[in-house]
């Protein structure tokens, strides 16, 4: 039950992430900067005080992860400033069917659960999903293009070996320590990269720092900070980690919810809304 309540707060601050670039208007490069170094200091004391794992993948895996970061915060960022946050949450989608079918590939046991145990829990979550990628679609026709699927393609790669690497690393009594130590290197090689690139920034006209971005960045950090925990609690819980990403769908429908409620401009389908919800719910019914 764990990873369900850990997977639908995941959502929540998903959405919350995606909303926060169309509020501040900053440039996703500046944004992104600000952000990971504001995380990364603020894991640091907490990161010093923890047992440090001796295994060099856990390492290679985290500093991948922090260059996926960056990489995926840049594009996400700059699709949710150009277009809306629903546009840049509809890499969770394509991310869930990859991991999903990934897993029993890289896990022996979830093969083995998948193909003599409970088989028609993988045919009846596709179901589910399957209408819930369809009502996700039907919400906003508009937001999906072969452009901006082509955009996030890359990113979608990235973060499929990036969910699936961390599930294998994140096992253990001492999860919560490994969790802090990796999200700090994570957000702290994200910080140093993002620097690295500085002299190839976008806009380099523009200042670098201003009171408006360290606005952005500060809720952003806070909200990703969170997100990483739930997300990372989710997906070393649940049976198969696409679990997460794929009750992550639920981004678009709080969103819709959201602008509803304070009255902000959005042209969604609530009736989709309400299937993709009650999709999430049948899927969450299959996989518990």
């Amino acid at each position: 039950m764990v990873w369900i309540f850990a997977a639908l707060a995941h959502s929540l601050l998903a959405a919350a992430n995606a909303e926060i670039n169309r509020i501040f208007q900053q440039e996703p490069f500046r944004l992104n900067l600000v952000r990971t170094t504001l995380a990364s200091l603020i894991w640091l004391p907490v990161a010093l005080v923890q047992p440090w794992p001796t295994e060099q993948m856990f390492y290679i895996t985290a500093v991948f992860s922090g260059v996926a970061i960056v990489f995926g915060n840049l594009v996400l960022n700059d699709l949710s400033r150009r277009m809306c946050g629903r546009v840049a949450a509809l890499h969770i989608p394509l991310k869930a069917i990859l991991v999903l079918l990934a897993w029993p590939l890289v896990d022996e046991a979830a093969m083995q659960h998948l193909l003599h145990e409970e088989p028609w829990q993988m045919v009846t979550g596709l179901m589910f999903f399957g209408i819930m990628v369809a009502a996700l679609n039907a919400m906003r026709r508009n937001d999906a293009s072969w452009g901006a699927l082509k955009v996030l393609l890359p990113v979608i790669l990235f973060y499929t070996f990036a969910d699936i690497a961390a599930r294998l690393q994140l096992q253990g009594e001492n999860f919560g320590q490994l969790l802090v130590v990796y999200l700090f290197v994570a957000m702290s090689v994200s910080a140093v990269f993002s620097i690295l690139l500085l002299p190839f920034r976008p806009n380099p006209e523009k200042p670098l720092v201003s009171k408006k971005l360290f606005q952005a960045a500060g809720w952003a950090a806070a909200i990703t900070m969170t997100n990483h925990i739930c997300f990372f609690i989710g997906l070393t819980l649940a049976p198969n980690p696409a679990f997460v990403s794929m009750l992550g769908l639920m981004a678009p429908a709080w969103l819709m919810l959201y602008h509803r409620i304070f009255n902000i401009k959005d042209d969604a389908n609530p009736w989709a809304g309400l299937v993709l919800v009650l999709g999430s719910l049948g899927l969450l019914v299959v996989t518990h």
